[in-house]
């Protein structure tokens, strides 16, 4: 009887032993993971800097406890090997959409008028990238699934309470590796460009009308900043725009100032050139309305059928003056509300920056299609 009682003590302790070296496992790639993204997009006011940490660092925590009792419940290394491989395979697949499907469904969720909208779309050659390093993070969590059983042994064998954790935090190294690695392939290509424009505008304010050395303003390209200057100030909220859908060598930076938006674009992490963006749509419909046709081909923007289709049945109405209006944007998709001759409002949808495309219009109170 007191065997009994005994075993069933020790199973007790050996579950709770799993459920804190998977908790301590889970936070461990979380923050490594998100941690620092977090931190680093919080002090250059992003969009949305925490959501990556909350959504996946909560879906970590949780998952690795719950590996981790039941692995410990199970008692064999082979199941540890199975159930966390699986976990860093989950792991590593969300780590990989978080960025960009899961921005953009947020985005969507807090501002209906961009539900269904692929703000950032998750590209063919992005996605190898995510999927191999989830790949990795899958080998790591394994080892680490292999590893459980040795910690709780070594943990149950401890005489000091800090010798019981650093034992069941055994293999939180090898999770912090995994999180490095899906910062570094997702998370940190859409974090350096705002990063950086962010210290030049900062440090443009700071100097002011102070003269710069020729030689360093050209090393940390403070001309990129030119056709901007009269707006410069602490930036209100900085957004990921529009990238290149290959090797996010181009990326755009949205930057709302006091006196309105910009969109820089960011080169390897080198910031190119800035200009103001609300002129950039209110200009597309004043060059649109100047052919019979609505014909963009001489235009700084393309315009798909549909939106040409549908503007030209309402040509009439539109006239050939319009007031225009940017009423809402989540990175590089901007909502435009328009008013032709007739009062008869619409509203519009850009997508990109390199090229602005005009998708598609439909009536303002309905918020597009």
């Amino acid at each position: 009887m007191v065997k009994t009682e005994d075993w069933a003590i020790l199973q007790r302790r050996g579950r709770r032993d799993g459920l804190l070296f998977g908790l301590l496992s889970g936070l461990a790639f979380a923050l490594a993971a998100w941690g620092w993204d977090t931190v680093a997009l919080s002090r250059v006011s992003s969009y949305l800097p925490w959501f990556k940490l909350l959504v996946g660092g909560l879906l970590a925590v949780v998952v690795g406890g719950l590996v981790g009792w039941l692995v410990a419940a199970l008692d064999h290394s082979l199941a540890g090997l199975i159930a966390w491989g699986l976990t860093g395979a989950a792991l590593g697949w969300l780590a990989g959409r978080l960025p960009f499907q899961g921005a953009s469904i947020l985005g969507g969720l807090l501002d209906p008028r961009f539900q269904g909208v692929e703000v950032y779309p998750l590209f063919p050659i992005l996605q190898g990238r995510s999927n191999v390093t989830a790949i990795l993070i899958t080998a790591l969590a394994a080892l680490a699934g292999v590893l459980q059983m040795v910690a709780l042994d070594q943990a149950q064998g401890s005489h000091s309470r800090l010798g019981h954790v650093l034992a069941l935090a055994m293999c939180t190294p090898l999770m912090i590796m995994g999180g490095g690695l899906a910062d570094t392939i997702n998370n940190r290509p859409l974090r350096e460009p705002q990063v950086n424009m962010v210290e030049l505008v900062r440090f443009a304010v700071q100097m002011g009308d102070a003269t710069v050395d020729r030689q360093a303003a050209l090393e940390i390209h403070l001309g990129s900043l030119g056709a901007i200057r009269s707006m410069l100030g602490e930036p209100r909220l900085v957004m990921l725009g529009d990238y290149d859908s290959l090797w996010m060598v181009s990326v755009n930076v949205e930057i709302e100032f006091d006196g309105g938006w910009v969109r820089c674009t960011v080169l390897d992490g080198t910031p190119s050139f800035c200009r103001p963006t609300d002129p950039i749509y209110q200009q597309a419909f004043a060059c649109l309305l100047q052919t019979d046709d609505l014909s963009a081909d001489d235009c700084t923007f393309e315009i798909t059928d549909e939106a040409r289709q549908w503007l030209a049945a309402r040509r009439d109405l539109l006239g050939r003056s319009l007031e225009t209006e940017v009423v809402g944007r989540l990175g590089a998709s901007v909502l435009v509300d328009v008013v032709g001759g007739e009062g008869a409002p619409i509203q519009c949808r850009f997508e990109g920056a390199q090229p602005v495309v005009l998708v598609a219009c439909g009536p303002a109170a309905a918020g597009g299609n």
